[in-house]
């Protein structure tokens, strides 16, 4: 796990340098069907009212009508909704009452016609129904993190999944089970194949490991789980999880070894840390929507396929465990999306050239009305500005999107970036209000992660500018909130796939060398011609002997299929590559150089099996291919268009 938040955000900057309440008691439902007709009346000779309606399903005969008070005619019979048998007569001369309540099925219908001289007519059968009679409630006043239930007949409070009774009410549990690998009790973790647990080892933070070779991790994943139940959002309080793991030195020599990097899983999200702190050994991860409410697998696992190489170690995972947190948003929630609370969560930082002052604030009049609002600033061509917030998104939320209204200087890029370093979304500032729609990828669906505004070029990406020379540019973001958008993936391995999205949010980044030529370009193609499908393509055009243009975006690793592996499938065309080299790479995966194409091809890319449930980023490089010095060169383009992420019986599985 890697990653940070809060006190490790000087690490949130050194990564990107490098790479790109309380619950009410429930009560019971139950339909309930009405007990037969309504009571005859007492008065002497007058009849029962109208008949009752009947229950919901056939029940039993009805017992005998409660007589009127006097002699008169016969009562009427009574109507059931549906047939049973027909209720008793009354008494001979004497009113009939309502029906009684059947044994079993619905309440018989009762005779309640009017008073006459005989014998009352018979109710007709009872409807339908669940039981002869209301159901009880469970209805006492449960306190926080308990729910009703029946014990012995009589409706009490008990505590819900995961929290246990206390002195002072529920309070959270111990999950998992055995979190400091003590095998207490025994059998709690299923191991991977030579993976051991050490009871009696000191640990880091407590007695007791798992020994996680290096090998074995190569050989079969490294997978250790445990299957563990979680409450539902409305009867929990925010959770996270910590892991402390690392290499088996850690109890020998300190920290100053590199242990295999581990991923947590539930549900099948991978876990983003939002809290480590050096020596990295203990890090923390927010839960979201995904993880409650039902029975999961909690997995704790290499990150990679590089486990394999001879740069790490044999891992030793000391503690694993589920606890309240009070930093953790709510899930399914994007805390202070309108910048006006208080205390105001919004993280702001800068790296600013000597001399001039790069600007982040949460500004409190600049918002929408005169309300507070993020404002980032650059004044140097090599600035940066930025804001951050742990967001929430909800798992249920179709076609899943964060709203952003901003203010941006004309021609100006900010972008929005997920995770602490995926750039989701790119805008572009027009001199006036805006709005856009960010796509959300299926890794941050019921996910808790880090949201990001930032204004500067990305490290990954090469500058706008040759030197550090001054400029003047200035967003303005308010009002962000989770939304539908139809435009925005139902099922979203990748966010605008066919680049047909025309949203201000633009689900794409580009670079590559600082170009000299005016036609050298990343861009939406729209001659129909050029398309693959639907409308737009992606067009990349190079010029240089020594340059390269780039596009990035990130991709939702699935899970592998039987008998097949993830993959990225996707179309381009590029009449001539003499002179240039034509690459798509997705994670540590690559296609290698693409042939010269004059009709659309398609092509795969297989992705890393270990890596499912995670993000990453596909780079689309047209490269110069010349020698003779980085001079200009005829134009070569490639276009691109419809990437798909699926799986693939030519890519290997896990």
């Amino acid at each position: 796990m890697s990653g940070a938040f809060g006190a490790a955000r000087s690490l949130v900057i050194a990564s990107l340098a490098v790479s790109v309440a309380a619950a009410a008691c429930k009560s019971s439902s139950h339909a309930t069907a009405r007990d037969g007709g309504d009571h005859g009346d007492l008065i002497s000779g007058v009849g029962g009212s109208t008949s009752g309606t009947g229950g919901a399903t056939a029940g039993a005969a009805g017992a005998a009508g409660t007589g009127g008070a006097a002699i008169g005619t016969g009562g009427a019979a009574g109507i059931g909704a549906t047939g049973g048998t027909a209720g008793s007569a009354g008494t001979a001369g004497t009113a009939a009452g309502a029906g009684g309540t059947a044994a079993t099925g619905g309440s018989a219908g009762g005779a309640s016609g009017t008073v006459g001289s005989g014998g009352a007519a018979a109710g007709s059968g009872g409807a339908a129904g669940s039981g002869g009679s209301q159901a009880p409630v469970c209805n006492p006043a449960c306190g926080a993190h308990r729910t009703c239930v029946w014990q012995g007949g009589v409706p009490t409070c008990a505590c819900v999944t995961g929290y246990q009774m206390s002195a002072t009410g529920c309070v959270w549990g111990t999950v998992p089970a055995d979190p400091g690998f003590q095998n207490m009790p025994a059998g709690a973790w299923t191991l991977p194949q030579g993976a051991t647990i050490d009871a009696t080892a000191a640990g880091y933070l407590d007695a007791g490991q798992l020994n996680l070779p290096r090998t074995a991790a190569c050989a079969s994943g490294g997978a250790t789980r445990q299957s563990i139940s979680m409450p539902a959002v409305a009867d929990a309080e925010p959770l996270a999880i910590t892991v402390a793991a690392n290499a088996d030195c850690i109890t020998k020599n300190g920290p100053g070894c590199w242990a295999m990097d581990m991923d947590t899983v539930i549900n099948g999200g991978v876990i983003s840390v939002v809290e480590e702190t050096s020596p990295y050994i203990v890090q923390t991860g927010c839960l979201g929507e995904r993880a409650y409410g039902g029975t999961f697998d909690l997995i704790v696992r290499p990150r990679q396929w590089e486990v394999c190489t001879n740069r790490y170690t044999d891992a030793v995972i000391d503690h694993v465990q589920i606890a309240p947190s009070a930093t953790c948003p709510q899930p399914g929630t994007l805390p202070n999306g309108n910048f006006d609370g208080t205390p105001n969560r919004w993280q702001t930082w800068t790296q600013a050239s000597s001399g001039l002052t790069a600007v982040a604030e949460i500004a409190p009049t600049l918002g929408s009305g005169g309300s507070a609002a993020a404002h980032l600033g650059v004044r140097s061509a090599c600035d940066i500005a930025a804001a951050d917030e742990l967001m929430s998104p909800p798992l249920s939320m179709p076609n899943l999107a964060v709203q952003v209204h901003f203010n941006g200087t004309a021609g100006a890029k900010a972008r929005v970036l997920v995770d602490n370093n995926v750039t989701m979304a790119v805008l572009t500032g027009t001199g006036g209000p805006a709005s856009a729609n960010v796509c959300l990828l299926e890794t941050t669906k019921g996910m808790t992660q880090d949201l990001m505004l930032w204004l500067g070029d990305l490290p990954s990406l090469p500058s706008t500018a040759t030197s550090c020379d001054p400029i003047i540019q200035d967003f303005v973001f308010d009002d962000l909130e989770f939304v539908s958008d139809a435009s925005c993936p139902a099922m979203p391995s990748l966010a605008d796939g066919g680049f047909e999205r025309t949203d201000p949010a633009v689900a794409w980044d580009s670079g590559g060398s600082v170009p000299t030529q005016t036609g050298d370009t990343v861009s939406v193609d729209v001659t129909p011609l050029n398309v693959h499908s639907g409308a737009r393509a992606l067009k990349i055009v190079n010029s240089e002997v020594c340059a390269q243009r780039i596009a990035v975006f990130p991709v939702t690793v699935p899970s592998s299929a039987a008998g097949a592996g993830p993959a990225l499938q996707f179309f381009y065309k590029a009449p001539s590559l003499a002179r240039s080299t034509l690459t798509v790479t997705a994670g540590s995966a690559s296609s290698g150089n693409l042939v010269a194409s004059s009709a659309y091809t398609q092509a795969q890319v297989c992705l890393d099996p270990t890596t499912s449930g995670q993000n990453v980023s596909v780079v689309l490089t047209l490269a110069g291919a010349g020698t003779g010095g980085c001079a200009v060169q005829a134009a070569e383009t490639a276009w691109f268009d419809d990437f798909a992420v699926t799986t693939s019986a030519a890519c290997p599985g896990r």
